[in-house]
């Protein structure tokens, strides 16, 4: 499998497991593959920290701190 950048790795992802959800079957080499590339990534992802309501609040009311300067 060449490699591929990590959105176009996902968007391969994705379709194959569409595919399995609609029983096209045909594929299952491709997902297999597919799956073992992208496992760490998928781990990752599942291990982030929810967002806090806190940090939602805050943004809604416009009290984040400023990133930029203005000078």
């Amino acid at each position: 499998m060449a490699d591929f950048r990590a959105l176009e790795g996902l968007k391969l992802l994705h379709g194959e497991l569409l595919s399995v959800r609609e029983h096209r079957f045909e594929g299952l080499n491709t997902l297999e593959l597919l799956l073992a590339a992208h496992t760490k990534a998928f781990n990752t992802f599942l291990a982030k920290a929810p967002r806090n309501s806190t940090s939602r609040t805050a943004v809604q009311n416009g009290t984040t701190a400023t990133l930029y300067s203005t000078k």
